[in-house]
């Protein structure tokens, strides 16, 4: 039995604040799957909350709260570098591109049901395994397939009790509002975008609403706005 060689309820209680929201998971996935050189990033969210009832009116908008999250990418996956790394607390492999080693905590601060499925075209391999604060670095299920094209699909689900306990009153979800989601994702990875925008890089992240696909928003290469350099002197107010 090959345990990651950390405490990780340690972790997920000491070292992930306890403000972080749907949001930070929205961030390091998409950031995470960048990292492994993908370009093609969907995020699935889905709410239970009941709908307005049968002849109900409602001038406003309802929006539902996310409950479950599904996120695909088609990047490297989870191959030998990038699953010693995983297992690795504060792992320095992708420090160069701004990774701490420790945002896949944030996962479990929120959630406790987190399942990684990667399907690596270049080893013919599909890599299964559950991330828990339990996790064991063995429990690693791989299956030999013909595989065409990488696929990597974190799903998250059974939120926490303290990030939603209905029957406490607590609710921290955020709206499922695809348009505000869209804009903070943007906003938060704009200087990562953009950086990959100026490599000729093309990232699509779509987001979808899984209990009616067919509202969708996406981030595209337009939406990554341009900068400018200016030039400036700074005086010496001492002269």
């Amino acid at each position: 039995m090959s345990k990651m060689l950390a405490e990780l309820s340690r972790i997920v209680n000491e070292d992930i604040s306890n403000r972080v929201t749907q949001y930070d998971v929205l961030y390091e996935s998409i950031t995470n799957a960048i990292h492994a050189n993908a370009n093609a990033i969907i995020c699935k969210l889905k709410g239970f909350d009941a709908t307005l009832k049968e002849n109900e009116t409602n001038t406003e908008v309802f929006y539902r709260k996310v409950d479950t999250m599904t996120i695909i990418d088609n990047g490297d996956g989870l191959n030998e570098d990038n699953y010693n790394s995983f297992c690795k607390y504060r792992s320095e492999f992708k420090k160069i591109l701004g990774g701490k080693g420790v945002g896949r905590f944030v996962f479990l601060k929120l959630y406790e049901n987190v399942s990684f499925v990667s399907q690596i075209s270049g080893l013919n391999e599909k890599r299964f395994f559950k991330f828990s604060v339990d996790f064991d670095t063995d429990d690693i299920i791989k299956t030999s397939l013909d595989i065409e094209t990488n696929s990597t699909e974190i799903t998250l689900s059974k939120l926490t009790k303290q990030y939603y306990d209905q029957d406490k009153g607590v609710d921290r979800r955020i709206y499922l509002d695809l348009v505000e989601i869209k804009f903070k994702v943007l906003i938060h990875l704009l200087p990562i975008l953009y950086f990959y925008k100026k490599q000729g890089k093309n990232i699509g992240i779509k987001f979808i609403d899984e209990s009616n696909s067919e509202i969708l928003e996406e981030i595209t290469f337009n939406d990554i706005p341009e900068f400018y350099a200016r030039s400036f002197d700074i005086k010496d107010i001492r002269v």
